[in-house]
């Protein structure tokens, strides 16, 4: 199994979720990296004739791909059953809940953008990364498990952000910067489904665990991906250092490399601003996506709800139990329509998608907020709703950007769809949570629905169009 630094998101969460923003696009050579690694494109360089790869014959499962989805279980485990720890046993409002979310996903962020610039300086300590940060989150796992206060468990979780941030590379990525773009909506598409079933895997094991173990034990039981998934980043990264040739990859030119040449021709804040307001495709879907993000609340509040509409739990389910199945709902329906999606925008364009998320993630809301107590359809259609908006959205943000763009621009377009991705999840976040706790639950979901409104109206009327895409 190859070792590569093929990396996916965070999570599908709707924070993106809990660790769940996880789609995995590859860095291909000539691509700048304010983000991408350069070890990532130096390890692939090494194994491929002239530099050249064909990410649609790119191997899936590599050794740092299997890390990150191992990480994935144990991560998605946890923020099944998170709300209910920090609602039922610590005693948490809802705002401490939505500040927890945010601080670690601006932490987690932070943590693999300096990771990755590291490993650009320093392609040789990629692998050592690796294996501190899910060390980090193993060790996040056993504390959290262990936390008798609130601010304990909060710096546990939003620690194991941090911890998963720095032994991720940086998030999405183009599938290639030459005319593939043609067809990234479909492979987008299919890594963000397998990701999303994979992630279903945690909260899957929590509903088993927790048919006879506590929710302290399935926190702790969270440590067991994370160890595993060191041992296998640390394999890889060692089979990856002793494969002939691998030092080659590693010199000037390899793929994704950025010294100083690359840095040279890196273009500043202000001509990515100046890029994207000449950019009238491009511009409208960014702005559509800077509202749908400023809307998108993380998955822990979507579960803090069900727990509060389901405090009988579900037949023979638990309370406990039903939430965490709830989460599986989020994460299958996020895989099937990633998997649609993926195909829509390679036909239609990238807008459209959006759009349609933007109007699920609505009604789910509205559901939310308008559940009576025991209402457990309504529930299962609103996770139904809003895991569909998170796996298609993800998909079509990234391809969108790889239809739009052409190869030596993408960079500009892709530090600013990072950058609206995390502030607009934590704007969402946060303000829901302030709502929830000062004012009503409803008025906390209710908050984002003009800005999906906004975002469907606009995106539905000025659509971008696929053939503009062409290189």
């Amino acid at each position: 199994m190859p070792y590569d630094g093929a990396v996916s998101t965070p999570g599908v969460d709707a924070t993106g979720g809990g660790g769940t923003d996880h789609v995995v696009v590859r860095v291909l050579p000539g691509a700048s990296e304010d983000e991408p690694d350069a070890s990532e494109g130096a390890r692939r360089g090494a194994d491929t004739a002239g530099g050249e790869q064909d990410p649609a014959g790119a191997p899936y499962f590599t050794w740092a791909r299997l890390s990150n989805l191992l990480s994935s279980v144990g991560q998605e485990s946890t923020t099944a059953v998170l709300a209910p720890f920090f609602a039922g046993t610590l005693g948490a409002a809802p705002v401490v809940i939505a500040g927890v979310e945010a601080a670690g996903r601006a932490g987690g962020t932070a943590a693999r953008f300096g990771g990755s610039g590291v490993a650009r300086r320093r392609p040789g300590v990629r692998g050592l990364l690796d294996v501190v940060g899910y060390g980090g989150a193993a060790l996040a796992a056993v504390f959290l498990a262990g936390s008798s206060a609130i601010w304990q468990a909060g710096a546990c979780r939003a620690g194991s952000w941090v911890a998963r941030g720095m032994g991720t590379p940086t998030t999405l990525r183009p599938v290639s910067d030459q005319a593939l773009a043609g067809r990234a909506g479909r492979r987008l598409g299919v890594e963000r489904a397998y990701d999303a079933l994979v992630a279903a895997i945690g909260p899957l094991i929590a509903v088993a665990l927790l048919a006879f173990a506590s929710v302290r034990t399935v926190l702790l039981l969270a440590v067991v991906p994370a160890v595993v998934a060191g041992l296998a980043s640390a394999y890889g990264a060692r089979a990856a250092r002793s494969a002939p040739g691998a030092g080659a990859g590693a010199g000037a030119g390899a793929p994704g490399e950025t010294g100083a040449a690359g840095a040279a021709g890196r273009p500043s804040a202000r001509s990515i601003v100046a890029e994207l307001r000449r950019s009238g495709p491009l511009g409208r879907l960014l702005l559509g996506v800077a509202l749908y993000e400023a809307a998108n609340i993380a998955a822990a509040l979507l579960l803090l709800r069900a727990t509060k509409i389901l405090p009988g739990g579900a037949g023979p389910l638990s309370r406990l139990q039903a939430v965490a199945l709830l989460y599986v709902v989020y994460q299958v329906s996020a895989a099937a329509c990633a998997f649609w999606a993926g195909r829509v925008v390679d036909r239609l364009g990238a807008a459209v998608v959006v759009a349609t998320g933007a109007a699920a993630l609505l009604i789910a809301y509205a559901g939310f907020a308008a559940a009576a107590r025991g209402d457990l359809a309504l529930m299962i259609g609103c996770f139904v709703l809003a895991g569909a908006a998170a796996g298609a959205v993800d998909a079509a943000e990234y391809a969108g950007l790889a239809r739009l763009v052409p190869p030596e621009r993408r960079w500009p377009a892709l530090s600013a769809l990072t950058g609206l991705q995390n502030a607009g999840r934590i704007f969402a976040t946060v303000t829901a949570g302030g709502l929830w706790t000062l004012v009503s639950p409803p008025a906390g979901l209710l908050i984002c629905g003009p800005l999906l409104l906004v975002a469907t109206i606009l995106l539905a009327t000025r659509p971008d169009r696929p053939a503009a895409a062409s290189h």
